[in-house]
Parts: C-alpha cells; sequence; structure tokens
C-alpha cells in the first residue's frame, strides 16, 4: 500500500514537472526572441550620407598630414581618434573601396563601432529570412608581452542581448585570424593559455588572441614608429606614438 502512494506521488510530481516544462517552453522561447532582437545602447550606425563621406574624407586627409608632420619631428605625440570618427572612416572606406565592401558578409548591413572603456565593441545588423538582429563582438586591445606587441582578443560575441555560446564563434574567429597571420608575417596566433602567461591577467575564455608585432612604417616617408601606450575610453581611443629613426 505504501510503496503504490509513492509511485502515485512521485508520478504526480513527475506530471506536474512535465507540465510546468512544456509550458515554460514557448515562454522562454519567447524570452530568448526578444533577448536575441534587442538592439544594444551602444550600437548607432551612421548613414553615408554625403556630408557624412565628405567630413570624413576631409578628416582623415587632416590627420594623415599631421601624423606625416610629427613623424618627421621625431618627437612621441598622441592621437586621439573619436568613435564618431571611426564610424564616419568606416562608412567613407565602405564607400570608396568597392573591394572593402565586397568582404562584408551577405545579409550583414549597418555596421558600427563604439570604444569603451578597455573594449571596442563591433557590430552590424544581420538578417536571414525576414528575421533581424544585431550580432556584434566585443574586442579588447592592449599593449602585451615583454616587447609590448598590439594584441586583439575576442572577448564574447553577442545576438541582441543574448551572449553566445564559445562554440558559436570560435571556429569564425580562429579562420579569420588564420586568413590575416597568411596574409601578413608579422602577426602571430596564440592560445589563450600563452595570452595569460605574458599579457595581463584578463577574463579566461580568451579563444585567440592576435598578435601585431609592435614595429610599423607610417607609409609618407617610410618613417619606422612604435606604439608606446594606448588607453580605450568611453567614445575614444588614445594612442601614443614614438617615431623611430
Amino acid at each position: 500500500m505504501g510503496d503504490r502512494i509513492q509511485r502515485s506521488s512521485r508520478h504526480v510530481l513527475i506530471r506536474r514537472m512535465l507540465r510546468v516544462f512544456l509550458i515554460g517552453l514557448p515562454v522562454t522561447g519567447i524570452a530568448l526572441g526578444l533577448a536575441a532582437e534587442c538592439r544594444p545602447g551602444w550600437y548607432a550606425p551612421l548613414e553615408p550620407t554625403a556630408e557624412v563621406l565628405e567630413r570624413a574624407r576631409a578628416a582623415a586627409a587632416i590627420l594623415v598630414d599631421s601624423i606625416g608632420d610629427r613623424m618627421v619631428e621625431g618627437r612621441p605625440f598622441e592621437i586621439i581618434i573619436s568613435e564618431t570618427m571611426a564610424n564616419e572612416w568606416l562608412m567613407a572606406a565602405l564607400h570608396d573601396r568597392p573591394d572593402w565592401a565586397e568582404q562584408v558578409p551577405e545579409g550583414f548591413s549597418q555596421p558600427a563601432i563604439a570604444f569603451r572603456k578597455g573594449t571596442i565593441h563591433v557590430g552590424g545588423r544581420v538578417e536571414h529570412a525576414g528575421w533581424r538582429a544585431i550580432l556584434s563582438v566585443q574586442v579588447e586591445l592592449e599593449l602585451a608581452g615583454r616587447s609590448q606587441d598590439l594584441c586583439l582578443f575576442l572577448h564574447s560575441a553577442n545576438l541582441g542581448a543574448l551572449p553566445l555560446p564559445k562554440r558559436v564563434w570560435s571556429g569564425p574567429w580562429e579562420r579569420l585570424v588564420t586568413k590575416l597571420r597568411n596574409g601578413q608575417a608579422e602577426i602571430e596566433i596564440e592560445p589563450s593559455s600563452e595570452i595569460s602567461r605574458s599579457a595581463s591577467p584578463g577574463p579566461a575564455d580568451r579563444t585567440l588572441g592576435i598578435w601585431l608585432r609592435n614595429h610599423f612604417v607610417w607609409p609618407n616617408g617610410r618613417r619606422p614608429y612604435q606604439i608606446l601606450g594606448l588607453s580605450l575610453t568611453q567614445g575614444d581611443l588614445r594612442l601614443l606614438i614614438e617615431p623611430q629613426r
């Protein structure tokens, strides 16, 4: 008798759990769908209007001339790039360089960049079968290692407000950095275990880092230079440049 009561109680409990689970499935699906369609607060793409393109080209020309003059002077100097400038340059580049625009995947549009403390947010609108969402990645940029090389780490990826599992984005990221490595000998790819030993402490989920040797050449005059320091703040990227002799 007691066994039958216990079995009956277990059956009732299981039925109730199944009922809660089945009711919760569509609710969870709706919640996930709303989270995926959520627009991040930082995401503010620009329209490539004639005014934006003209302003971007003029600002780029002024900055290039300024950097060239500072290189000739031979003293360290600072460059400040605002996220507004970065977004305008991005729009102008995609408009003026068809070869760059061809690299944008089909279904991806309205790219935008945002600078936040310690991270760069890059994202755009994706569309598939009438469904739209904002796909974004968060990248850390820092000088790391003994030689203070320039390092980029993919921190995370999101679809709207929904974090994407590492297995979703780690493969495409690895393929991207492999292409970069094959195209430029100065790029090194390191696993997270190596990064954690030679770079400043950071998130444990770093999958791969792109390491750029801290030795660059300014095209006008072929003048070598190094990056002595960088900082990412709300809305700005600051670089301290030292010309080399």
